[in-house]
């Protein structure tokens, strides 16, 4: 019974944590890559260009965040322009109540909160900007492979779908038609500001932290109380691990669009003017 708890709290507590934190580091290392790469071509001023878009969506993200979870705002510095390297372009000050268990689990989302609405802003923005390619992108990715996949367990099989669609979705970005295409040029700053102040800064993840314990003990309450009045296990653990493979491969899609914006960048920082 023990295995059994700790096998089914693991799965929905760790399983949707590590991987908004993984792959939250991992947009994190691009970014700062993004960003060094900027500042050491076009100095400072460049990335805080980038932030009047990137900044602003990051503290509205963790706004939205405090709001849903009940939290009070205290604070927002939204975006300041003349921030300098040893100040914060923008920041969200917010409270609590620390009995509140709903309000503790909110800490978690509210830390995450840029990686998450950051990704549905480039989605949104895509859909807006560049409505053909989004409908060609949607109709070539098949989400029911993801299910197929997550249904037998074949973890090798559903990272070569996921890597399939994005490569897709690079294809249908970077083509002709959309390169002489000024909306094309639109997205492409939007995405690139967004995607290079997208990161879990330090404070953000110190943030998370009393988030996740509320998580796991929620959890371990709950598969506690699954096992007891004898649910469907296997159900459940199928249902959860689906849940997770769609986290995942809603998260890497944040992290595709902070790759083409590195690529962008390097690009952009080679041509000499």
């Amino acid at each position: 019974m023990i295995i059994e708890i700790l096998k089914l709290s693991s799965l929905f507590s760790l399983g949707i944590i590590g991987a908004f934190i993984t792959l939250g580091l991992l947009i994190g290392w691009i970014e700062g890559i993004s960003n060094r790469t900027i500042q050491l071509r076009f100095g400072r001023k460049a990335v805080i260009v980038t932030g009047i878009i990137g900044t602003t969506i990051h503290e509205f993200s963790h706004y939205i965040m405090c709001k849903l979870f009940g939290h009070k705002v205290n604070s927002v510095k939204w975006f300041s322009i003349s921030a300098n390297e040893s100040s914060e372009l923008g920041y969200v000050s917010h409270s609590y109540n620390k009995k509140n268990i709903y309000q503790r689990v909110g800490n978690f989302f509210i830390g995450v909160a840029p990686i998450v609405v950051g990704t549905v802003i480039l989605v949104a923005c895509f859909y807006i900007l560049m409505p053909e390619s989004f409908n060609d992108i949607y109709s070539r990715v098949n989400i029911k492979e993801y299910v197929l996949d997550s249904n037998d367990f074949n973890i090798k099989g559903f990272f070569y779908v996921l890597f399939s669609n994005l490569t897709i979705i690079v294809k249908k970005i970077f083509v002709a038609k959309n390169l002489i295409n000024i909306r094309f040029w639109i997205y492409l700053f939007i995405a690139v500001s967004i995607s290079t102040h997208m990161s879990l800064s330090k404070a953000d993840l110190k943030n998370s932290i009393d988030g996740i314990f509320a998580i796991v003990i929620l959890s371990v309450i709950g598969s506690i109380i699954a096992i007891t009045l004898n649910f469907n296990i296997d159900s459940i653990i199928h249902n959860l691990l689906i849940l997770n493979c769609i986290v995942i491969s809603f998260i890497s899609i944040g992290v595709l669009f902070s790759v083409v914006a590195l690529i962008i960048i390097k690009i952009i920082c080679a041509i000499k003017i």
